[in-house]
């Protein structure tokens, strides 16, 4: 059943949340406080943390290794897909206005290459059987925390530089 749950549940908030954020960026934009899309990426990376330290106050609610309720992925879920589309389609809109016209294509493919190495290097889940569960989520959601970190160091520079749009 948590297969079922965790195949339906990102696609379906994924769903849920893209107007009402879009509705959220309009209304900001109508009064001038819209975030930059790199300062997006950093919210979308610090809920993406956020979900995982969810995730990790359900590894020690369950005793890290037994059951915990669905509510607990749910909201987990909400959190990470609200993160995921901060990330993804910012990401992507971002590569879409600062690369050159004549490579824009190449480097929106590279976006995706980029994004599947990554998923294929990261090998992390190789750990689940060997660490408690609420410390697989603390060190996932401590990786997420740092990247994000690392974003938020880097808005200053990005917005220095000149890209149209953003």
């Amino acid at each position: 059943m948590s297969g079922i749950l965790s195949n339906a549940i990102n696609p379906f908030w994924i769903i849920a949340l893209t107007f009402p954020l879009l509705g959220l960026w309009k209304y900001l934009n109508k009064r001038g406080r819209e975030p930059s899309t790199p300062a997006k990426m950093v919210m979308g990376m610090m809920l993406t943390a956020a979900a995982f330290f969810i995730m990790a106050l359900a590894g020690k609610a369950g005793g890290d290794h037994g059951r915990v309720s669905p509510a607990w992925l749910i909201g987990a879920y909400f959190v990470l897909s609200t993160g995921e589309l901060m990330l993804s389609p910012m990401g992507l809109s971002l590569v879409s206005k600062v690369a050159p016209a004549r490579v824009r294509s190449l480097m929106i493919g590279a976006w995706f290459v980029a994004s599947a190495i990554g998923d294929k290097l990261t090998q992390v889940g190789v750990l689940w059987d060997d660490w408690l569960h609420s410390s697989f989520f603390a060190m996932l959601a401590s990786l997420a925390l740092g990247t994000g970190v690392l974003l938020f160091f880097l808005l200053k520079p990005l917005k220095s530089a000149r890209m149209p749009g953003v």
